[in-house]
């Protein structure tokens, strides 16, 4: 029997659902596991879903996009620190994070298994030991050896070795210690220890066990803990009939397991055809088979709907009305139906009433409702179709500077060259890539809106820092993240000490020279030797009919031999330049070859970028 109180707060509960579904606006949303593994990159390793938000795992980093009313986007992005965001934003001091989990109006991080949350806390769902709402995240749940987390409604979970802990909202039970006042620190759940995976849904969680018994806890007025009986405000319960099971989904009020040959069963509630059963009964007991679902990797419950990947499709059932089921329509369907275009996934993540996928070249895509951005493809658009979320995919992996060789100096600017490698996941392959260029005052500019090539020729002052920035787009206009290159630069002159001659070398001055002197040789064997640990260095010099060949060692090592004759004088020449991926102390040592008829060579200025 429910208690007063909370048989007051569930039928409020039930009757703002009714409401929604006959609106067809969405209701609170149902929890993913998350869990631990490792992260590879580029792009996503790991996704989550809350109410009307939506996180990354990238590169052990998190991007999170959606809704943004209590911090649960881990920015204060706004006059108010409030502000909604539909493209990914990053959540600044995370590194590590192997697995991610979304509340309704929080997230929290695994991440060297210790968890950190951020967002709202009226229950303490931050797990901090406080109620204060944080667009940061905090860290003060004092578990360790974490290697899974949930997160639904106004509390969370963790898996430590077996054991079940969780914190915040406790008003159905769902920390598993029957109704309680909320807990702003973690409680272990009683009677768990052998627990193999974890979900938490609104207002219940369940367990895997080892041997593939599953037990729930929690609210359980439409049969989502799946004893075969109603009641709910409970500790820990075996649900009916499951023996095999190798993962279970809590979702709003049904919950839904995904046995060890593939094939998925859930429980709850079913007016909408959450439960994938092929009927409207609307409340459901006991797990009943999800039809024609065969050879699953992931059934996950979310909302209002649910969801399954078999070899990469992705089939959902349930409601529909914001085009959460990603078939192109807006249509319930009592069992699974196909979501359009997808291929590859290897994890979902399921809100409110927005869907996601994990494809597996680590971009995401998501469809559905999207009134705050929780789809992150730059819109508030409704999507009965997956779109591609910006910012994770398209990407550009690497970016470098280097010194351009066959360009003069002009002024008291080096050419350079700006080159990167992108890398597309979204489907739409790259349309282009977007370069700015910042100056040694530290302000952006422009480079070029568009361009396909993988290099742009520039130049950058030749004293003090300056730096470039690319991001790629798609042909859907999607826009990847910037990925940026900073260079310090400096140009020795011929005069440096850090430059030393052997043999004959006379000075010349002339205005067209770079530093108006320059230090010329004829004598085969004449040399000079600079030891830097720049990154890219390039050699300056004079072209013309009556220049001959310089050799260049690099550590003792000919690395080339440049001819400097050419039709007509050319001065400040960039002669030779080489770049490497690492700042180590090198050698580089030039050589005149003294060519008969024309021996001279030019030593004018050397280049170097750090």
């Amino acid at each position: 029997m429910l208690r007063p109180a909370v048989l007051r707060s569930r039928l409020a509960a039930i009757a703002t659902l009714v409401a929604v579904l006959s609106l067809g606006l969405p209701v609170a949303s149902g929890g993913a596991v998350a869990v631990a593994g490792v992260a590879v990159g580029p792009g996503a390793t790991a996704i989550a879903a809350g109410l009307d938000h939506t996180c990354a795992v990238s590169d052990g980093t998190v991007r999170c996009w959606g809704n943004n009313d209590h911090g649960q986007l881990g920015v204060d992005n706004g006059p108010t620190g409030t502000t909604e965001s539909d493209v990914p934003v990053a959540v600044p001091g995370l590194t590590g994070v192997t697995a991610i989990a979304a509340g309704m109006s929080f997230t929290c991080a695994l991440a060297g298994g210790t968890v950190s949350c951020w967002g709202k806390d009226n229950a303490g769902q931050l797990g901090d030991g406080g109620t204060a709402d944080s667009s940061t995240p905090v860290s003060g749940t004092g578990l360790t050896g974490v290697t899974q987390i949930s997160a639904a409604g106004e509390y969370a979970c963790a898996l430590v070795s077996g054991a079940v802990d969780c914190w915040g909202q406790d008003s159905s039970g769902e920390l598993g210690d029957g109704p309680n006042p909320a807990s702003p620190t973690p409680v272990a759940v009683p009677g768990i220890t052998d627990a193999i995976s974890i979900s938490a849904g609104e207002w219940h969680a369940c367990a895997v066990h080892t041997g593939g018994t599953v037990s729930c806890w929690g609210a359980n007025g439409y049969g989502e803990i799946g004893n075969g009986t109603s009641g709910s405000d409970q500790a820990p319960v075996l649900m009916t009939g499951i023996t095999d099971a190798v993962q279970v989904s809590a979702g709003n009020i049904h919950t839904c397991v995904r046995l060890s040959d593939g094939s998925g069963k859930c429980t709850g509630y079913n007016a909408d055809g959450r439960l994938g059963i092929g009927n409207t009964f609307s409340t459901v007991w006991a797990p009943e088979t999800v039809v024609a679902l065969a050879s699953a990797s992931a059934v996950v419950a979310g909302g209002i709907h649910s969801c399954a990947i078999t070899s990469g499709t992705v089939w959902c059932w349930g409601h529909n009305q914001q085009g959460e089921l990603g078939d192109g329509t807006i249509y319930w369907s009592l069992v699974p139906v196909q979501v359009h275009g997808i291929t590859t996934a290897v994890d979902l993540a399921l809100g409110n009433a927005h869907s996601c996928a994990l494809l597996a070249d680590h971009s995401v895509r998501c469809w559905g409702y999207n009134t705050t951005g929780q789809l992150g493809d730059a819109s508030t658009t409704q999507r009965p179709s997956p779109v591609s979320v910006s910012g994770i995919v398209p990407a550009v992996l690497t970016a470098t500077v280097s010194i351009r060789a066959g360009a003069q100096l002009a002024g008291a600017t080096l050419p350079v060259a700006f080159g990167w490698v992108g890398g597309d996941g979204t489907g739409f392959g790259i349309a282009g890539y977007r370069v700015d260029q910042m100056d040694t005052s530290s302000v952006w500019s422009l480079a070029t809106a568009s361009t396909t090539a993988s290099s742009l020729a520039g130049t950058i002052a030749s004293a003090g820092m300056s730096g470039f920035r690319i991001r790629a787009f798609d042909s859907a206009a999607h826009q990847g993240a910037w990925t940026t290159r900073f260079a310090t630069a400096s140009l020795l002159q011929q005069t440096s000490t850090s430059i030393t001659y052997h043999g004959v070398w006379t000075s010349a001055t002339l205005a067209a020279y770079s530093g108006k002197t320059v230090k010329w040789a004829k004598a085969a064997g004449a040399y000079a030797t600079i030891t830097t640990a720049a990154q890219s260095i390039g050699v300056v010099s004079t072209k013309g009919p009556a220049m001959g060949k310089l050799k260049i060692y690099v550590n003792n090592v000919l690395t080339a031999t440049v001819d400097l004759k050419r039709a007509s004088v050319q001065y400040r020449s960039v002669v030779w330049s080489q770049t490497w991926n690492t700042s180590v102390t090198r050698t580089i040592k030039l050589v005149v070859v003294g060519t008969a008829g024309r021996p001279r060579v030019d030593l004018d200025a050397v280049a170097l970028l750090n």
